[in-house]
C-alpha cells in the first residue's frame, strides 16, 4: 500500500525470482531468489536469508531492514539455479493478514543488500490461482476454494476480522467446486497389534483438546503418577498411520517423532505439531515413554486419535455452530488436499 513501504535505493546482488505457496505440508509462503554468481553456495548459506514482517509489525513509514523484522530465517537453500526459503506456517485465520518479506545477503564489506519488499500472503496466492484458467491452475481451484472457506470459518469461530472474511470474493461458481460431505471423514484405525511394549504407565483423565487457532496440532492432556514424573527422561512418542502401516512392530527407533511434556495445573500436555492438510484424516498412535534413573524403560498403553475423529465428534454432536462449520471446512479442505496430491 502507498506510504507503507520504504525501500533502500541500492542495487542488490540478490533479487526475487518467484514466490509461491507451500501447500503439501503447512500453509506457508515459499520464496525463490537469484543471487549474483560471484558468491559461493557456502558463502550464501551463512550470509543470506529471509526477513519476514507479519501484520502487527507493519507500519506506515517503517524502514524494512534487518533488525525490524518479525522473524528472520538465516541461510538460503540452493534448488537448481535459484535459492529458496520458506516462511513459517500461517494459521488458518491469519491467511489473509498482511505479510511482507525481503531476501537479503551480507556483502563482503559487511553491508546488507536486499530484494524489493514482497507483499504476499496465502489469500493473495489463492486469488491469483483462481483468476487463471489454464489447466495447471484449474486443477488447484477446488483446493484454493476449500482453503479460503476453511480460513473464513476459522475467522468466524475465533471472531477475527469477521468484517473481511477471506472467502468474500468467491463467486457462486467457485463455491460450487467444493463442499463438505460426511463421506470425506476418514475413520479411526483401531488396530494396535503392532504396539508390543509392556504398558505399565497409566494416563489418568486423558483428553484431546485439539489446537485449532494456530497451525492444527493434536494435543494430549493427562495426569501421571508421581513416580513417573520423576523419570530421568519423559516424553510422548508417536507414529503416523502411514508409518504404522510401513513397519512390522513399533519401536522407538521407527517412531515418527516425539514431543516433550509440559506441566500446568497438575496436568501434563504434549502436542503433535503442524499436521499437513492432506494428513488430517490419518490416525496417530501415541504413548508416553519414561526412562528411569536405573535405566529401566516404561510405556503407557497406546492411544489412537485423529483430527477427523475429533471433527466428526464435533460435527455430529451438540456443539457451537461456528465450531461445527470450522470442522466441516477443515475436513473438506483436507479432502481437497488429499485429492490434489493424490495421497
Amino acid at each position: 500500500e502507498d506510504g507503507k513501504i520504504v525501500l533502500v535505493a541500492k542495487a542488490s546482488a540478490i533479487t526475487l525470482y518467484q514466490r509461491s505457496l507451500l501447500l503439501e505440508e503447512l500453509i506457508a509462503v515459499k520464496y525463490q531468489f537469484n543471487i549474483d554468481g560471484t558468491y559461493s553456495e557456502e558463502y550464501i548459506a551463512t550470509h543470506a536469508g529471509l526477513l519476514v514482517w507479519m501484520e502487527a509489525d507493519i507500519a506506515e513509514g517503517k524502514q524494512y531492514v534487518k533488525g525490524t523484522e518479525t522473524y528472520a530465517l538465516e541461510g538460503l537453500t540452493k534448488n537448481g539455479n535459484v535459492y529458496t526459503a520458506t516462511a513459517k506456517g500461517v494459521a488458518a485465520k491469519n491467511m489473509g493478514d498482511k505479510m511482507y518479506a525481503r531476501g537479503y545477503i551480507i556483502n563482503e564489506a559487511g553491508e546488507y543488500e536486499y530484494t524489493e519488499i514482497i507483499d504476499f500472503n496465502p489469500k493473495t496466492y489463492a486469488e491469483l490461482v483462481l483468476g487463471r484458467n489454464e489447466e495447471v491452475y484449474t486443477k488447484l481451484h477446488p483446493l484454493m476454494v476449500a482453503m479460503l472457506n476453511y480460513g473464513a470459518a476459522a475467522q468466524t469461530y475465533f471472531g477475527y476480522k469477521t468484517d473481511a472474511l477471506m472467502n468474500a470474493n468467491l463467486t457462486a461458481e467457485q463455491q460450487a467446486l467444493v463442499s463438505f460431505n460426511a463421506g470425506q471423514i476418514e475413520g479411526l484405525e483401531t488396530d494396535t497389534s503392532k504396539f508390543q511394549f509392556t504398558a505399565d504407565i497409566t494416563l489418568d483423565k486423558l483428553t484431546h483438546p485439539l489446537v485449532l487457532e494456530n497451525n492444527v496440532w493434536l494435543k494430549y492432556k493427562f495426569k501421571l503418577d508421581s513416580a513417573v514424573t520423576n523419570a530421568a527422561e519423559l516424553k510422548l512418542v508417536y507414529w503416523s498411520e502411514s508409518q504404522y502401516n510401513a513397519v512390522d512392530v513399533l519401536t522407538l527407533a521407527n517412531a515418527s517423532g516425539s514431543s516433550a511434556l509440559e506441566v500446568n495445573g497438575g496436568y501434563y500436555t504434549a502436542v503433535i505439531e503442524g499436521i499437513a492438510a492432506k494428513n488430517m484424516g490419518e490416525t496417530y498412535y501415541a504413548c508416553v515413554y519414561a526412562k528411569y534413573a536405573d535405566g529401566s524403560e516404561h510405556y503407557s498403553a497406546v492411544d489412537v486419535f485423529s483430527i477427523h475423529y475429533y471433527c466428526n465428534a464435533i460435527i455430529s454432536g451438540n456443539y457451537d455452530a461456528n465450531l461445527q462449520a470450522l470442522c466441516e471446512w477443515m475436513v473438506a479442505y483436507s479432502a481437497a488436499a488429499k485429492s490434489y496430491f493424490n495421497k
